[in-house]
């Protein structure tokens, strides 16, 4: 029923000279009240659902992300101390490649002095010869 059907039956339900009239009227508006409560109740009954399983949801995201949170700190906890482990073993690669440089260093010098003492072998030789 439209709004104006209603409107110009319920006018002239107030207003008509039948017997009653201004009780079937009430009567009338009181089913319709009722009727829009019924509708108001269905409505709020069904968002409200809605809204609880909503606030469920969050909660078990909630849960999850917290979860997450945890997990992904423990991760990062473990990624620092291997990176830890790492930086020290990089630290000895790094004096054992300097030890190497160093030892082929010493190692190309005597190769330069190695004439110079083979020639002062053979001239310690030549004077205990001569003796």
């Amino acid at each position: 029923m439209s709004v104006t059907t209603y409107i110009s039956y319920l006018h002239s339900s107030v207003y008509d000279d039948q017997p009653n009239a201004h009780q079937r009227f009430m009567e009338k508006l009181d089913t319709r009240i009722r009727n829009h409560d019924r509708e108001i109740e269905k409505m709020c009954n069904f968002h409200h659902q809605g809204f609880v399983d909503a606030i469920n949801e969050l909660l078990k995201v909630r849960a999850d992300a917290e979860k997450l949170k945890v997990q992904v700190t423990d991760t990062n906890r473990g990624f620092q101390e291997a990176g830890k482990e790492v930086i020290g073993k990089t630290e000895d690669i790094i004096r054992c490649r300097i030890q190497q440089r160093n030892i082929a260093t010493v190692v190309d010098r005597l190769q330069l002095c190695l004439p110079a003492l083979e020639m002062y072998s053979k001239l310690k030789e030549q004077m205990s010869g001569k003796r």
